[in-house]
């Protein structure tokens, strides 16, 4: 149907209502931010024959619609008090991961840092590590008192969690804090 250079590489499609067919073009091989992407449209010469109606879309799964009301409340003004929609996302749906981001997403901006400190301790590690993510979203800067018990922490993907919210940091005046942390198993 179509056809392009060395430089033409579609990797994502979707129909349009009118029947037409959009994608988007990567142009380069390599996977470096160059900017030369494209999206590009494709249609019929002869539009005067509607395209047919679609069949009605599947329904949606119960992952599908918590997602959308997550990411729906991070659309709403931030008036709006959404930490509890947050928090139980963590805690019932964390082995997805898209749920899991979008709950983190929602509580670093509906949680303040006053609020995000109790649930680090929280008794389900999924919400300490949900808590500990937003944390780290609000304030890059590692606070010594909030990182020091992430890193004794049980699990140990907030132990990990935590190590690389201080190198990403590049804080060297928490490094004594990381003394026989490695001894401990990591994942």
């Amino acid at each position: 149907l179509v056809r392009g250079s060395d430089d033409f590489r579609p990797v994502g499609l979707c129909t349009g209502p009118d029947g037409s067919l959009y994608f988007t073009d990567w142009v380069l091989r390599d996977f470096q931010l160059h900017g030369r992407g494209r999206v590009w449209r494709l249609r019929a010469k002869d539009r005067s024959t509607p395209p047919a109606p679609s069949p009605s879309p599947p329904a949606k799964s119960a992952a599908a619609v918590k997602l959308e009301s997550l990411n729906r409340a991070l659309l709403e003004p931030r008036e709006k008090d959404h930490a509890q929609l947050a928090k139980n996302a963590l805690a019932n749906d964390s082995d997805d991961p898209f749920l899991f981001s979008s709950a983190v997403r929602l509580l670093a901006r509906s949680g303040s840092e006053k609020e995000l400190i109790p649930l680090m301790v929280d008794e389900k590690a999924s919400i300490r590590l949900g808590a500990a993510l937003a944390y780290r979203i609000r304030s890059p800067k590692v606070p010594r008192n909030v990182i020091a018990p992430l890193l004794k922490d049980a699990d140990p993907r907030i132990r990990r969690a935590a190590i690389q919210w201080i190198g990403e940091a590049g804080q060297k005046d928490l490094g004594d804090l990381l003394d026989g942390i490695l001894k401990l198993p990591v994942t």
